[in-house]
Order: C-alpha cells, then sequence, then structure tokens
C-alpha cells in the first residue's frame, strides 16, 4: 500500500492525575490555606499513573519560611512511555520552588487568568522484552519454547513464531509480538518508576514578601500539578514509535486517539454554546496550509452536520479524530476534496445519508487530494468515494464500510479522472450492487480485506489491481442475471458482465489494459447457480482514437488463489486478448 500523505497511529494509553496547593489570601501579612488532592487512576495497555501527597493540607504563607510538600508521580507501564507534568502556578510569586533534575521543560503556556503553566516530561525507557531460552526440536529449523500450557515454535527457516495451546491444539501466529534477531517476547515486563516533583520536596516564601504584595495577589492563589502517562512505543519493534514528545503531549491532554507527528490539535467542547458541528466547520474552515491540523470530538459527543460544510478547507491536510463517536452527515451534496486537500476521518462511526441515488458520491476526491477512513464502521445509502482526477487517492484501513451501489467506484468520462490510488487494507467492504469498481487507468491495492457484492466484488474495466489475503464473494443469486452480459453490451458502472471479478471491456472508449494478480484469494459465490462464474475476463476493445492498440484482460493468480470458474471471451474480432498466469506460467485460452 501506499503511503499517505500523513503519518498517523493509534494512541497506545493515556492516563492523568491531579493535585492542587491551593492557598487564600487576604488583607493579613501571612495567611493559610490548604491543598486539595485530586487522584485518578486508568489502567489502559499496562500504563498507569499515580500523584500522591504525604506532607498534609495546610500552607501558611509566612515571609522568610518554608513548608513541606512532596507530589510524587508513580508511573507504571511495561513499554517506553513519555510521563508528563504540569505545573500551574497561580501563586503571583509568592510561592517558591523547584522543579526536581530530571524534569525536561517542554513548553510554557500563558494562561487567560494570568497563570503560567510549566510543562515538563520525561521519556521512561522499558523494552518490555523478556528473554527466552529455546531449545532445539529434531529439526534444526525448529527451536521450541514452552510456558504453562504454551509452546511456542519458532521456524527460523521461515522466521516465524507460532503459539501452540497445548490443551486444545489452536494455533496463532505470533511473529509480531517477538523480537526476530533474538527469540525474546515483547510486553512481559512491567516496571514501575517514582518520580519526585519538588526539589527537597519543599515550597518556601521570601524573607521580602510584603502584606501589599499579598494583597495585589488577590482572595485566592493556587499552586497544581497534574501527570499524564502515554505509551511511547506503539509497538515491540523498533523504530516504531512516538519522537515528538510535543506531539505526544498533545494528544493525551486533548483525549486525541491519533497521533501525528507536528500537528495542531484542536479540541472541540462540549459545553460550549456553540454547537459541535459549527466548531467543526470552524475549525476545518480555520485549517491551516502548512501542518496537519487534529480535531478531536470530546467523548461521548455524537455530531450531526450538513456534509458540504467541508469544502471550504482549502489545500489543507485535516484528521478528525471521531474519538469513538459517531459523525452523521446529511444533505445530498458530496463532501469536495480539491486543491490538494487531505481528510482523514478515524475511530467512530460515519453515517453518510440522504445521498441522491446509489451511484452518488458522499466524498469527490479530486486531483492531488486524498480520502482516508481509519478504524472507522461507515454506512452511506450511494457511493462512499469517488477519486476522480491524477492522483487522487483513497485510503481505507482497517475499517468496516457499507454503500448501497458502491464503497469506491471512478469514472472514465474525461482522462483528467485518470491516474487515481485506491488503497484497502484490514477492511470489511460491502455494497448492494459492487464494493470497489476501477475503470480508468490507476492503481487498485487490496490486502487482508473482505469484500461481498450484490452483483461483484470487483470489477476491474481498466487500470492495475493487486489482491493479496482476500475474501471475494457475490451474493448475486438470479439465474438469468448472471449472463445477462455475457454477450451483450455493457453499461455504465457494473451493469458489465457478472462475476465475483469481472476483467477487461467489451465495448466503450475505456482506455487502458485491465490487469489483476491475485495472490492468496478466495471467490465465493454460489456455484450451483447455471452461469455462475468467479472469474469474467474479455478484451479486444480499441483505446481511443489517439491508440489503436486493442486493450487487454490479464490475470496473475497463485496456486493460493481459489478462483472457481473461469470465463475468457475473445475480442469482437475473435483474436484472444486475455491473458492468464497460473505460479508464472502462461495458461493458453482454450
Amino acid at each position: 500500500m501506499a503511503t499517505s500523505k500523513k503519518s498517523i497511529a493509534t494512541k497506545a494509553s493515556a492516563v492523568a492525575l491531579a493535585a492542587a496547593l491551593l492557598i487564600g489570601l487576604g488583607s493579613y501579612s501571612y495567611l493559610t490555606g490548604k491543598t486539595q488532592n485530586i487522584e485518578n487512576e486508568f489502567n489502559t495497555n499496562n500504563n498507569s499513573v499515580e500523584l500522591e501527597e504525604t506532607t498534609g493540607n495546610k500552607y501558611d504563607i509566612v515571609p522568610g519560611t518554608s513548608q513541606d510538600k512532596d507530589p510524587t508521580v508513580t508511573a507504571t507501564y511495561t513499554l517506553d512511555s513519555y510521563v508528563f507534568l504540569e505545573v500551574n502556578d497561580a501563586t503571583g510569586g509568592l510561592v517558591d520552588y523547584d522543579i526536581v533534575d530530571g524534569w525536561k521543560l517542554l513548553d510554557t503556556i500563558s494562561n487567560s487568568d494570568g497563570s503560567t503553566t510549566y510543562v515538563y516530561y520525561q521519556l521512561l525507557e522499558n523494552s518490555g522484552i523478556k528473554e527466552i531460552n529455546w531449545y532445539n526440536s529434531s529439526d534444526s529449523t525448529i527451536k521450541l519454547y514452552d510456558e504453562g500450557s504454551y509452546t511456542y515454535i519458532w521456524d527460523t527457516n521461515s522466521n516465524t513464531i507460532t503459539q501452540l495451546d497445548t490443551t486444545n491444539n489452536d494455533q496463532i501466529d505470533v511473529t509480531s509480538s517477538f523480537d526476530l534477531s533474538t527469540g525474546n517476547m515483547y510486553n512481559h515486563n512491567e516496571t514501575t518508576t517514582i518520580l519526585q516533583v519538588l526539589q527537597g520536596d519543599k515550597v518556601s516564601y521570601s524573607s521580602s514578601i510584603t502584606n501589599e504584595q499579598m494583597e495585589a495577589a488577590g482572595d485566592d492563589i493556587s499552586l497544581t500539578f497534574q501527570a499524564y502517562i502515554i505509551q511511547a512505543q506503539l509497538s515491540g519493534t523498533t523504530g516504531d514509535s512516538l519522537d515528538d514528545p510535543l506531539t505526544a503531549y498533545k494528544v493525551v491532554t486533548t483525549g486525541a486517539s491519533v497521533y501525528v507527528d507536528n500537528a495542531t490539535y484542536v479540541s472541540l467542547d462540549a459545553s460550549s454554546s456553540t454547537n459541535l458541528g459549527t466548531q467543526l466547520k470552524n475549525a476545518i474552515n480555520n485549517a491551516s496550509s502548512s501542518e496537519t491540523t487534529v480535531v478531536v470530538l470530546p467523548e461521548n459527543s455524537n455530531i450531526s452536520m450538513s456534509g458540504y460544510s467541508f469544502s471550504s478547507a482549502i489545500n489543507s491536510t485535516i484528521v478528525i479524530d471521531l474519538n469513538e463517536n459517531e459523525l452523521s452527515l446529511t444533505g445530498s451534496i458530496a463532501v469536495n476534496l480539491t486543491n490538494g486537500d487531505d481528510l482523514t476521518i478515524a475511530n467512530g462511526t460515519l453515517e453518510r445519508s440522504e445521498m441522491s441515488g446509489a451511484a452518488y458520491s458522499a466524498f469527490s476526491i479530486a486531483s492531488n487530494s486524498s480520502f482516508t477512513l481509519d478504524n472507522v464502521t461507515a454506512t452511506t445509502n450511494g457511493c462512499l468515494c469517488y477519486p476522480q482526477g491524477d492522483a487522487a487517492e483513497v485510503n481505507i484501513v482497517n475499517s468496516n464500510v457499507s454503500g448501497n451501489g458502491y464503497v469506491v467506484a471512478t469514472n472514465a468520462a474525461t482522462v483528467d479522472n485518470y491516474n487515481v490510488e485506491i488503497n484497502i487494507e484490514n477492511s470489511i467492504l460491502n455494497a448492494s450492487y459492487c464494493p470497489v469498481l476501477i475503470n480508468v487507468p490507476g492503481t487498485l491495492n487490496i490486502s487482508n480485506s473482505t469484500i461481498t457484492g450484490g452483483s461483484q466484488a470487483l470489477v476491474v474495466r481498466a487500470g492495475t489491481a493487486s489482491v493479496n489475503d482476500t475474501t471475494l464473494a457475490t451474493t448475486l443469486g438470479e439465474d438469468d442475471f448472471w449472463t445477462s452480459y455475457d454477450s451483450s453490451n455493457w453499461g455504465n458502472g457494473n451493469a458489465v458482465a457478472m462475476a465475483v471479478i469481472t476483467i477487461g471491456n467489451r465495448n466503450g472508449t475505456y482506455a487502458g489494459d485491465a490487469q489483476v494478480t491475485l495472490d492468496n484469494v478466495k471467490l465465493q459465490y454460489d456455484t450451483t447457480i447455471s452461469g455462475s462464474k468467479g472469474i469474467y475476463m474479455t478484451g479486444g476493445v480499441t483505446y481511443p482514437a489517439t491508440n489503436s492498440t486493442p486493450n487487454k484482460a490479464i490475470l496473475y493468480y497463485d496456486s493460493d488463489s481459489s478462483i472457481g470458474k473461469l470465463v475468457r471471451a475473445n475480442g469482437t474480432d475473435g483474436s484472444d486478448y486475455t491473458v492468464v498466469y497460473k505460479d508464472g506460467t502462461l495458461i493458453p485460452n482454450e
């Protein structure tokens, strides 16, 4: 799969604690007050943080004295993690303190109430690796390791590790949980680190403080501490980490569920008098063209808004972090991504209703623009996305998408729609017609997915498609419909020969060969129906007037693929314009 214009990673964990020193001021030369400790603990992915104090709750500002105060951060983690410490200073300069060495100043924030927040951080390192002693089996390429009811089998020839449950013989590929250079296991060592906050566990008061200074400070002053933790290592593999602590801090404090390097994070406010739909629109309209803007929806805050509100973002890279909420876009007008717009919708539910028909697109992606769904459950009563320009890009990753007519489809009406890129990975796609259709020169990549259509699962009328480790299926069950376009002219869209995969072109000016490569792909359909087929191929139509070369339908597949019945139709002049290779060997047409 081609690299998207952004790098997005799902947040590993984020937890926050707070403690506060609250000091009340009056008109006297010394005052009394008390601390308030607020503690919340969240355990996610073996990351947790606690903030505690043991030094009591009364603080008297007496010039020239000091008092014990010992806020302490306790972090528990299995992989490298950032711990952040916020010190919100609203003491008016009356309270002196020093932060313990080891905390690095990350940011200084001037607040509207006149206080200042100092942000510190530490990177706590823990490889999370458990050293394992393997023993050799009778096969020199196999190593074994036993742990409880599990036996781990390391095939050093294929460099894969399988977990065998010895109680029921279930086997799971767990290669990603190991460092293959050593065979050691990730994510098993838990570490707890205690971090002091204040030098000497004290606060102090200058001997030069005057009554006038305390009166000027106001009635309430405070010194507030808050701690956060976020997993810096996204997985056990080397180099897969959150390298930018400032961005990691933005993620954990906004409650975001995605991480984008050097992005601007905008949190929508559920308590604001401005509704969330308007806030989202404003955030998109104000997005910078020079850096990514991540818009974070607050928890338990679903949004409903008109879809065309998005079209005003120009040359911007925007990530909408649904944060496990639902975004419902109404209205029949497509969301138009133009002029280099790059929109990602991540981590939640998307509903795109009120489309004008099954062939109308919810998202239209023009030249040099891109649209990405990442970990989204999406439904639409039309076609979800329509890439329609040179270098237009669609990415559907870790998502479950249902469309009425299509999920993603192209249009060959003009050469301006050519050279698109479509990437589908680890996803489930369903459509009442055909989930995926490409009919222009371009690239389609599908991996580790399940795609089911009411007619075809995949149509490649032109372009190059690569499909691996995927199941494609059609639910078509009508006997006559299976053969309705086998020998008659094809129409537009999915009005072509019926099969799980249809490759090539029978008629019309669709410029380009149609090439499909299948690697470990399973085709599913009702084989008992007369005329049903796994793959239909045809070619031989001459390109537009600028090129007199007839187009070809080309198929490469391997022995791990189950394709069912293959139909190869000749071109209109009787020549063989269908080309098939199995495991690299040319298969002549019968």
